[in-house]
Order: C-alpha cells, then structure tokens, then sequence
C-alpha cells in the first residue's frame, strides 16, 4: 500500500497508468496546479460509490482491489466485475448520457483510488489524441471483460461456464495450473452461482479426472 501522505509518490504511480502516462509535461503541471485530484484510502469492504450515484470523476486503483457488485432484495450478492491496480472505473460512464453507477462498487480489500474529476477527463480528450486512443482502448477493453462475464453468467451449466473461466486464465496466465485471482467464493458470485453449488461441480470434475485443486490452485488435466 502506498504512503497516503507521500503525496508526490502518488503523482508518480498515477503518472505511469495509461493513458496518463501520455499526458505532457504542462498537462501534468496544470493537473497538479489545479488540486482537483483527490487520492483516497478505502477500507476492506467499504463502498467507493453507491448504487445510483453520479459518475463524477475516473476512478484509478492505485492499490488493493475493487469490485462491482448487484445486491439483490434479498441480500444475495454478485460480483459482476473486478478491478486491479492501473485499472480505470468509470471511464465509459464519464462519456455517457445517464452517467449514474448502476451498480454499488466496493473495495474489497484496503485500496488507493485516484479521482481526477470528469472535465479534465474529456479536456485531455480534446488536446492530446494520445490520451483519448488510451481511454478508447480502456472502454472497449473493460465492455470485451464485461461480455465475457455476462456470457459466462447465462450459460446453462455451471460446468461449461467453469472450464470457459478456467480455460480464459490458462491462457491469460500461461500455464495449465491456475492460480485463482480471486476466492472460489467470489469466483462462484462472479458465475452467478452458490459457493456450495461451486464447490459440488469442481468435485464432479475432480472425480471425472478434468482436474485437481487445491484452496489456491486449479490444475486442467484435460482441454
């Protein structure tokens, strides 16, 4: 976790996430100078935005990890979405006519978030075409994430929807044992399923000699 008081330190780990790290030397001074930025701590599990809530600023996750959850009437919980240091949240609702959260965003575990409000957004749009390529990049990256989740959450079988997740981190992670990013009980949230619903399915696999796991680790045994 970085030093909340280094301030300077903060500008530094803000300045090498794209597509700040185009910015020029007098966009960066005018950034500073201007003391819109706000560099923020959020404790594990407190929310960052509510449900609704305008989109008035680009988050950054600096440290930690962040998430966005749909929390049902009943209490039931789904994480349709993680973000990691150098992510962007909000960038695709900073551009849009109904720029409200439409789900609650939390902080999974202590995380560093830089808020640059929205207009110095859409100015580096204007007067940097560096930056803006970067911000078209991190929307359309972040919405190919999102279907890949959506997609994964309406396949019928849990299993299919597994092995699609465990095949998308083999290649991510280049190699057949997986190192989970996240806890099989957010994992089992992010399929839209139960943790014991979870659970039962990788022991049926298990079983079926597709693969063995452990509470870190998945190792594919068969494509």
């Amino acid at each position: 976790m970085f030093d909340p008081s280094t301030k300077a330190h903060l500008w530094a780990a803000l300045a090498i996430v794209p597509p700040f790290d185009c910015l020029t030397q007098q966009q960066w001074q005018d950034l500073e100078q201007s003391d819109s930025v706000r560099f923020l701590t959020f404790e594990k599990g407190a929310p960052i935005h509510l449900q609704q809530e305008p989109c008035m600023y680009l988050d950054v996750i600096l440290d930690g990890q962040v998430s966005i959850q749909n929390i049902g009437e009943s209490g039931d919980v789904l994480t349709v979405n993680l973000f990691a240091p150098r992510d962007l949240l909000g960038v695709n609702l900073i551009f849009a006519s109904k720029n409200r959260y439409p789900m609650t965003v939390i902080a999974d575990r202590k995380s560093l978030v830089a808020q640059i409000p929205g207009e110095w957004i859409m100015a580096f749009c204007r007067e940097n075409p560096a930056f803006m390529t970067g911000v078209m990049r991190a929307i359309s990256d972040r919405s190919l994430v999102l279907t890949g989740r959506i997609q994964a959450m309406a396949h019928r079988s849990i299993r299919k929807a597994l092995l699609d997740y465990l095949e998308y981190e083999k290649v991510l992670q280049g190699s057949w044992t997986i190192h989970l990013p996240v806890s099989k009980k957010t994992l089992a949230e992010q399929l839209g399923v139960e943790r014991t619903s979870l659970s039962r399915e990788l022991a049926k696999m298990r079983d079926d000699g597709l693969l063995q796991f452990d509470s870190r680790t998945i190792t594919l045994l068969s494509s």
